[in-house]
């Protein structure tokens, strides 16, 4: 049983035994002194205890979904994020993080932002709100940030197909793809700082979506028939801001640990 179903599971069975408990104690109480003065100081003091155990173990760190977008997309702040599916809830007892998100851009707009995709002093590399500076390196290659122009798709009849990219479907734009592989301990410089190495590349948008293993997959599809941007983000990994004190006991006590995997973003 992983820590995302077993911490639970265990919180709600402390829960009713404490219930339990405290309902006898307030019964023992009310029988030998007339009042009931024990039970309540406890179960505000069992309260508090069970909201610092969250606290320590960071149980509402979100995944940022939002600010991750505008951020690596360099959006304005009068564009509207739409999010699709997962990725609203806390994020540290999860392997892994996936959020669809997409933009609707004012035909001003678009024309704005599409002048702006290959200006490198714009597309600069950033470091996503995932990772954070004193935890993780993180290095761009100098093609990682390139959008590419896909092909036109064929046809098949008098019917057109259509590109699935980031979760949409798409005949006409552009497309951004790259990839976070972790650099594994061995391989790293001698002499490193101790922070996990991350090597950034560009991928192919069009090819089915595998995130390198403790990484992370970027996509993003500019459609310009419906103006609009669609973006995913796959972490597979926790973010840095996470200290999951608390869930590490956990799977060392219980064994339950994840094993190092490819990840297959799921498709919409």
């Amino acid at each position: 049983m992983s820590t995302t179903v077993f911490l639970p599971v265990l919180v709600i069975g402390a829960l009713v035994a404490m219930v339990i408990g405290l309902n006898q104690l307030a019964k023992v109480e009310s029988r030998l002194k007339g009042r009931v003065r024990l039970a309540p100081t406890l179960i505000f003091g069992l309260l508090a205890g069970v909201v610092y155990l969250f606290y320590l173990d960071d149980a509402m760190v979100s995944p940022r979904t939002d600010e991750t977008v505008r951020r690596l997309f360099h959006l304005p702040d009068d564009v509207v994020l739409v999010k699709h599916g997962r990725g609203g809830g806390a994020s540290c007892y999860t392997q892994s993080t996936y959020t669809r998100t997409s933009v609707q851009f004012t035909p001003e707009q678009f024309a704005s932002y599409v002048g702006s995709i290959h200006d490198r002093s714009v597309w600069r590399p950033v470091m996503p709100p995932h990772y954070v500076a004193e935890k993780s390196n993180v290095r761009f290659s100098d093609d990682a940030l390139v959008w590419q122009t896909f092909p036109e798709p064929q046809w098949m009849g008098k019917q057109q197909l259509v590109w699935n990219i980031a979760g949409a479907q798409v005949r006409r734009g552009l497309a951004q793809c790259y990839e976070f592989r972790r650099v594994e301990q061995a391989a790293q410089e001698s002499g490193h700082d101790g922070r996990v190495a991350y090597r950034v590349a560009a991928c192919n948008p069009r090819a089915r979506p595998l995130t390198p293993a403790g990484g992370a997959r970027v996509t993003a599809a500019l459609d310009s028939d419906r103006q609009r941007l669609d973006v995913t983000l796959h972490f597979d990994s926790k973010p840095d801001t996470c200290n999951n004190r608390i869930s590490k006991w956990l799977n060392a006590a219980l064994g339950t640990a994840p094993e190092k995997r490819v990840t297959d973003v799921p498709r919409h």
